[in-house]
């Protein structure tokens, strides 16, 4: 391709090269030197290789800052010439001096260290002691590690570090091991370097099964090592094949103390393991531990299992090496070189090069292979694609695909590429191929992000007029108001900050004003199109005696766990360190000696719980931790730079970096660069590694924003303005992406710039040329130059001088700046929010729509227009107080002056949408007046406080629940009854969950969890005293998972077998067993399974529920949800014994059924059903079917079914017709769970922390027309993802009374999920209390849900004041119709909480 470059996972970088010795021979060992404070590759190379006459050093010595180079092993040093000689290892001592580790049996068996000069070639061998099991060997290790030793991890005595060689002979190398047993009594010494001694090298500690067993709280009786690590701060890292991973720590007297047993969690054996710190985005960093098994391999996090993948390859020892790099995973095997993402568990790609050594950089995706003949480095991805710099435009649009095949075979995946290279500056817009408008959408619900629509600098849109049946909008900026407290005068502001939390749900501000005085302001941001912020209030005040200023990076500040932490520089010597829960108090300091002028701060930046101190002097920064008691803990320096290969002379200007982003990156300028590095900040390592060095223009105004993947440079001069965008998602490959484009407009002095330090958007204070009007540059980062300029916000003046700019946020930004007239407060969102709203004709579930759109931009050019048809889920869940309405029905409230309470109808047409709340504000409400709603709490719960699971009806005026350990039984009218305890057949981890009653109600089945298989209790009833079959436990045959069971007909009961959770874990099932007694025991039996195999469709049956029909004395139809399909519906006939025969099965596809009115998502699944009302004529069943989904409306349909009574043959006489769409909640999902009686319909819907049961009233009749049904009243309750199984919700009719038993509401008094019985009305009341007392009053009346409050006005008339219609003149009522102007007031779901809690008697509302 001309355009673009393709990148592999592993893709090569630059060319292998040829090694300078021809004949090479084994290759022992590769390894790199590291920074020993770090473990970060200094781009030195050595590999140990021998052949039949010799053994030689091959080395490559290269530039640390190069990192892309591929290493060139030209020169190498022969170590030694003998055909006796035998090496093993090899490592860095220092820069040039390499150890070897070797055996020779020449007068016996002897082991000896030769070290190596690299630099003049001098060759010293040490003999060393010859412990017992290492004779003879196959394989051994040594690693080197410049380390203090210390007595404790709190030893603070300074002491020089010392070298230290650490070896080990793993257990299936040693002369111990056998084909079958690894050996058991293995050894890993410690040696203490001296390069230059004469004497023979002793082991200074031995780590063995004897030091093992002092060292474990339970002593182990063998020791197989496998492999060791040794990390920067001196822990060792020892694998054992069986005992898992031993953390170790040497100390100042040479003993081992332990700091971790991670023991083998499966107890199969070990074949290799990687330990790496992986650092976080925000500069934390994790611990990640691999263990590879036979076929497996374990990814672990802190130490707890997080993934696992399968290995290629069998292990084998020897031949398998786990290394991990940061967040990929690399495996080699004999086969290939195989590359993991940890995070995603996929394996990315396979490299089938043979390399006979390969070494993997812990901290850089980078990674370095070698065989005899050659060096190949490469770069590790997720594979990416690059387009070349074309500095001509293309005269038409350029297209290619892009195609992919599976390493393994498969079908090729191709894409078809679109490019246009655009004109540098061009300021046109272009539509583009993506279609980013959804083609559905729900309403109400969250506002939809819509990510690019066109291409072009600071986009502008707009809905034009048309006759679409929504109004819709787009935004991405707008002003938003700081309200309920008192902000300076924008003229007295002096300085600005702002701050938001990660989750955009709280803002901070600061303001300084001339007097130096700061104000600290919090608000709460509620939802992401506020316009203005919520509960705002002055958190501190505090005074620091300077005015602040960003240019000098004087301040800084951040929050973090409901304390805001500030730091400032009081003087050129002095850095103080505050923090503040509502009041300051300095908590540390940062001072220096003021007399000497060389400590003179520069500036200061606090990253990753450090704060770096720029002395331009003393040529350093210092570093001093935050965390506890503020101390230096390390240095920059010229001399830390140049061991690192930087030539330049360090002279720190400033410092920058994020703490929120890769906070342990930092970026120093000097004079002529910038300097990248790292700087590890953990408790035992304290260091900097550089990375990157990037010139920039001397003398320049600098400044730097950086984001998570990409940073951009703003430097500028007096003749040149520049803005630089560099990619450093990969650390070792840091490149430039783009110069930004300035179009019209010119950086202001001084630069003035600032950036969100969640996303790195850049913002930058400019002038338009054109206007001479100072604006504010908005830059999207890591997107095309054509798109960069994501926004111009204008400040309608220009201004040369004050300009205090603040800005911070992700998704969503916050933007302060003033003008010395007035403060400016904008949000701005990464990409626009689509918000459709539907006009009042909208009525339907279903709505097909069409809109048009205009796009413009900031810049000129010519608009473009976008026509999109939509289809517009209504799910009538948006609250809407209709005024007309509470106007028509103006006298409707009136009471009579007495004593009595009294009851006023209020009829539910006043509103549109599905409330779970009604309440109303007057002078006397709360007291006097109140609504009962639809729904009302008609029982205590105090006498059902138990874990209650399912329940049902036992008897016509009996229900009965299923608690972990009882029986419950409970009368409709609310009262307890009797309770059954279960005890005396559960062992400690078992409990009960479900229950079914026999048709007689004399038999009560209980299934019992707990020990793995799914079993029953049966109890004998008569009323509600009930005893257990003695026989105890049976269990039920092949159910692995019971969610419903139930009696269906006779003696046949059904268990449904499935997880609701994950349909796809085993194969669903529903199982038809009988049930027969004898005496004092009873029988269940396996009649007939029906799952996939039976029902015979090409994929798995997932099935959600099942209901039932009766045919005849011997026939019935179960109906059950095929989750993806519809309803199957199976006839069985079923004998005298409960023993079943197959009859007849048919799918009624829902899946394919098409209605205007009738919609389904590609992930939507059909829960539960239940057949409403069924009516028989000879063979038909004219039968109204309700099936609820899971994530849209829920559908009654009408069939007729005709079934021969005879044979049970059946089929589909008129096929489905829809009748009624149940509204869903809004894009709440469906929780699983369903009831129905007496024309009463009840469903859960949630939000994964929260419940609603919504209650609904249908007509249970064949209709010509579809209606649309909303739900008349929902409860509420708080509950984490609810499963079926979690809560009991029945919906039964009592004396002409329909009630809801459901147990969601938690009682704190009793720690419990109680039942409570609710009483269903199908229209509100007012009560009036004490009327006696009661005065004419206005009223406002609320409807409220999770979507938002409505209200309108209303009136109380006292009965003997009501005016006639006509006499409208001297009205009550008209007066305040004047007044309130038919006015509805709609509220926040916050607004509305505030009401709910002060709106009484003399109490205002709070607006915020």
């Amino acid at each position: 391709m001309g355009y673009v470059r393709t990148t592999e996972p592993i893709q090569q970088m630059g060319f292998g090269t040829n090694h300078g010795d021809e004949d090479i021979g084994t290759i022992l060992t590769l390894k790199p030197r590291v920074n020993q404070e770090t473990r970060a590759w200094m781009n030195d190379f050595i590999f140990l290789e021998q052949n039949e006459t010799d053994v030689d050093i091959h080395y490559s010595l290269n530039d640390p800052m190069n990192t892309q180079q591929t290493p060139y092993f030209s020169d190498f040093i022969t170590v030694h010439k003998s055909d006796s000689l035998v090496c093993f290892d090899a490592d860095f001592v220092t820069e040039t001096t390499i150890i070897v580790d070797c055996t020779t049996a020449l007068a016996g068996i002897a082991n000896g260290f030769i070290f190596v000069d690299l630099k003049t070639g001098e060759k010293h061998i040490q003999n060393n002691d010859n412990p017992h099991n290492y004779n003879k060997t196959k394989a051994r290790k040594i690693a080197t590690l410049n380390y203090t030793a210390k007595s404790s991890e709190y030893d603070q005595v300074a002491a020089p570090a010392q070298s230290f060689l650490f070896r080990g002979e793993p257990a299936w190398a040693t002369e111990n091991n056998t084909q079958d047993k690894l050996d058991t009594d293995c050894e890993l010494e410690v040696f203490l370097l001296n390069p230059k001694s004469e004497e023979d090298q002793k082991y200074v500690a031995m780590l063995n099964t004897t030091i093992l067993k002092t060292l474990l709280p339970e002593p182990v009786d063998k020791f197989s090592l496998i492999d060791f690590q040794v990390e920067p701060n001196g822990e060792l890292y020892v694998l054992d094949a069986f005992n898992g991973v031993y953390v170790l720590k040497l100390t100042n007297a040479n003993q081992f103390q332990l700091r971790q047993h991670f023991e083998n969690p499966s107890k199969e054996q070990i074949y290799a393991f990687d330990f790496n710190y992986l650092s976080n985005p925000d500069g934390s960093y994790t611990q990640h531990l691999v263990l590879a098994y036979k076929n497996k391999v374990v990814v672990y996090e802190n130490f707890n299992q997080k993934f696992t993948f399968q290995l290629p390859h069998p292990a084998v020892y020897g031949e398998l090496r786990l290394s991990m790099s940061q967040q990929f995973l690399v495996i080699v095997q004999k086969q290939g070189t195989y590359l993991y993402h940890i995070e995603e568990t996929m394996l990315l790609f396979k490299n089938e090069d043979y390399f006979e050594q390969v070494l993997v950089n812990p901290y850089y995706p980078d990674m370095v292979g070698i065989n005899q003949q050659r060096a190949y480095r490469y770069e590790l991805s997720k594979g990416y694609l690059t387009m070349y710099s074309k500095k001509e435009p293309t005269p038409t649009q350029v297209q290619f695909n892009l195609n992919s095949w599976p390493q393994n075979g498969g079908k090729m995946c191709s894409v078809l590429m679109k490019l246009t290279i655009l004109p540098e500056n061009d300021t046109n817009i272009y539509r583009t191929s993506n279609d980013p408008f959804p083609d559905e959408m729900v309403y109400p619900s969250k506002s939809i992000v819509v990510d690019l629509l066109a291409s072009g600098p600071s986009l502008m849109y707009k809905q034009l007029a048309n006759n679409s049946h929504v109004d819709l909008t787009l935004d991405s900026m707008w002003e938003v108001f700081v309200k309920g407290v008192d902000l300076p005068e924008a003229k007295d502001v002096v300085y600005a900050d702002l701050l938001v939390l990660d989750r955009g749900d709280r803002v901070y501000f600061l303001f300084q004003t001339p007097d130096q005085n700061c104000t600290m302001i919090r608000c709460i941001n509620q939802d992401i199109k506020n316009t203005t912020l919520q509960k705002c209030g002055k958190i501190d005040e505090f005074h620091v005696p300077f005015i602040l200023n960003k240019t000098k990076n004087s301040f800084t500040w951040w929050q973090n766990f409901n304390m805001v932490t500030y730091v400032y520089q009081e003087t050129d010597f002095v850095i103080k360190v505050f923090t503040s829960t509502g009041q300051s108090s300095q908590t540390g300091e940062i001072a220096f000696d003021a007399k000497d002028q060389g400590n003179k701060i520069n500036s200061f930046v606090y990253l990753q719980n450090a704060v770096f101190v720029v002395q331009s002097a003393k040529y350093q920064i210092s570093v001093w931790t935050v965390r506890g008691d503020i101390v230096e803990i390390y240095k920059i320096t010229q001399g830390v730079l140049r061991d690192q290969g930087y030539n330049g002379t360090f002279i720190p200007k400033a410092v920058f970096g994020n703490p929120k982003i890769r906070g342990q990156v930092v970026f120093i300028q000097t004079q002529e660069e910038i300097l990248i590095g790292e700087f590890a900040n953990g408790n035992d390592i304290h260091v900097f590694h550089l990375m990157e060095i990037i010139p920039i223009i001397p003398k320049s105004e600098v400044s730097i924003a950086i984001g998570p993947l990409t940073f951009t440079i703003v430097q500028k001069t007096a003749s040149e303005q520049i803005l630089e965008e560099y990619n450093w998602e990969h650390l070792q490959l840091i490149s430039l992406n783009k110069r930004l484009p300035l179009y019209q407009y010119q950086l202001q002095e001084p630069l003035n710039i600032d950036y969100c330090s969640q996303s790195g958007w850049l913002f930058v204070r400019a002038i338009d040329t054109k206007i001479q009007e100072t604006v504010i540059l908005v830059y999207e980062p890591n997107v095309l130059s054509h798109v960069s300029l994501h926004k111009v916000i204008k400040t309608g003046y220009k201004i040369n001088d004050v300009f205090d700019m603040a800005v911070d946020g992700d998704k969503q930004m916050f933007i302060y700046f003033n003008d010395n007239k007035v403060n400016k407060f904008v949000t701005l969102l990464q990409d626009a929010v689509l918000t459709i709203l539907p006009k009042e004709e909208v009525l339907q579930y279903v709505n097909k729509l069409e809109t048009s759109v205009e796009i413009s931009s900031a810049l000129g050019g010519t608009a473009i227009v976008i026509n999109e048809k939509i289809k517009l889920m209504n799910t009538d869940s948006k609250i809407v107080v209709k005024q007309s309405s509470l106007d028509k029905y103006r006298y409707m409230f009136q009471f009579k002056k007495n004593d009595n309470d009294q009851i006023l109808d209020l009829k539910s047409d006043w509103y549109v949408g599905q409330p779970y709340d009604l309440f109303i504000l007057c002078d006397q409400c709360g007291d006097q007046i109140v609504i009962q709603p639809q729904i009302v709490k008609s029982s205590s719960g105090t006498d059902m406080k138990y874990v209650i699971y399912d329940g049902t009806q036992f008897d016509s005026d009996t229900l009965v629940y299923q608690a972990d350990k009882s029986l419950i039984f409970q009368h409709k009218n609310g009262s307890f009854l009797n309770r059954i305890s279960l005890d005396q057949s559960l062992g400690q981890d078992q409990r009960c969950e479900l229950l079914t009653v026999t048709k007689d109600s004399k038999h009560i089945i209980s299934t019992v969890i707990g020990t793995g298989d799914v079993s029953v209790l049966v109890n004998e009833c008569t009323g509600t005293k009930c005893k257990q079959f003695e026989q105890g436990e049976v269990q039920l045959a092949g159910v692995t998972q019971a969610i419903k069971m139930r009696f269906v007909f006779g003696r046949n009961f059904i268990v449904l077998n499935t997880d609701p959770v994950s349909y796809s874990k085993f194969e669903s099932s529903i199982i038809v067993y009988s049930f027969n007694t004898t005496g004092t025991t009873f029988t269940i039996l396996s009649q007939k399974v029906i799952n996939t195999k039976y029902l015979g469709p090409t994929s798995q049956v997932q099935i959600a529920d099942f209901c039932h029909l009766t045919v005849s004395e011997s026939i019935y139809a179960i109906l059950l949800t095929d989750i993806t399909r519809g309803v199957w519906i199976v006839n069985l006939g079923s004998n005298v014994d409960g023993s079943v025969t197959e009859l007849n099965k048919e799918l009624i596809n829902l899946k394919g059924y098409e209605h205007e009115q009738y919609y389904l998502k590609d992930d939507t699944h059909f829960h539960q059903l239940k057949i409403l009302s069924q009516e028989q004529s000879d063979k038909i069943f004219k039968i109204q079917l309700l099936v609820t989904t899971s994530n849209v409306a829920n559908y009654i349909f009408y069939f007729e079914l005709e079934i021969s009574s005879k044979t049970g043959a059946s089929y589909i006489k008129q096929s489905l017709k829809l009748q009624q769409v149940l509204f869903n909640y809004g894009d709440w999902k469906s929780a699983n769970k369903m009831s129905f009686a007496a024309n009463h319909v009840s469903v859960a819907y949630t939000d994964g922390n929260e419940v609603v049961l919504a209650v609904y009233y249908i007509e249970v009749k064949k209709l010509d027309e579809v209606k649309s049904v909303p739900f008349i009243y929902g409860i509420r309750a708080d509950y984490n993802s609810p499963l079926p199984a979690d809560f009991a919700m029945i919906v039964s009719q009592y004396q002409n009374q329909t009630y809801l038993y459901a147990n969601i509401e938690y009682d704190s008094q009793f720690s419990e999920h109680t039942v409570f019985r609710y009483s269903i009305y199908d229209n509100p009341k007012l009560i009036l209390k004490n009327c006696s007392t009661l005065k004419e009053q206005s009223m406002e009346i609320y409807a409220a849900n999770h979507f938002g409050s409505s209200s309108g006005k209303t009136y109380l008339w006292d009965s003997d004041n009501v005016p006639d219609d006509d006499d409208s003149s001297s009205s009550k009522w008209w007066w305040i119709t004047l007044i309130i102007i038919f006015g509805v007031a709609i509220l926040g779901v916050g607004g509305f909480f505030l009401y709910k809690k002060f709106g009484k008697k003399g109490v205002e509302p709070l607006l915020g």
